[in-house]
């Protein structure tokens, strides 16, 4: 009897728990076309969601989907695009880039492995104040609705 328990409240917390995580799993990590700039002590945290079609890449098999592989193969390429393609700067130019994070994201509509969103995450450090900041991007989507992005910033003590 004690068996037939134990083994029902696994059953129970493994059901919870496929409950709970089930639409995580298929969540994007951030909205399309959306960002945030946290700026946080001496530094900015960036995270933008950009549609893989801004971006030069290749669909290197023909079949009408970015897959992992074709993505990861063009990466560097993708890296410089984006080194070029967004900006954060002051009145003295470019703010000083810390690191960069990709994490690409895959069209959950789409039957196919096709990477849609490009999760970009970025800090900028910020050495000393600079006053009036600037951020500009130019890597916009071929559709309409990818050819604006909303970010909202935040600056935390």
């Amino acid at each position: 009897m004690h068996s037939i328990v134990n083994a029902i409240k696994r059953g129970t917390v493994s059901g919870l728990l496929t409950l709970l995580f089930s639409p995580m799993a298929s969540a994007h990590f951030m909205v399309a076309q959306h960002g945030t700039l946290n700026f946080v002590g001496d530094g900015v945290y960036m995270v933008l969601s950009l549609p893989m079609s801004a971006f030069n890449v290749e669909d290197m098999d023909g079949n009408g989907a970015l897959s992992m592989v074709e993505f990861n193969s063009q990466r560097a390429s993708v890296v410089a695009m984006l080194r070029r393609g967004i900006n954060l700067q002051d009145t003295r130019g470019a703010i000083y880039l810390d690191g960069l994070m990709l994490a690409p994201e895959l069209d959950h509509e789409s039957s196919k492995e096709n990477i849609s969103q490009l999760i970009v995450i970025r800090r900028y450090s910020l050495a000393e104040s600079v006053g009036e900041l600037q951020f500009s991007t130019n890597l916009f989507g071929e559709s309409s609705d990818e050819k604006l992005l909303k970010i909202r910033a935040s600056k935390k003590s």
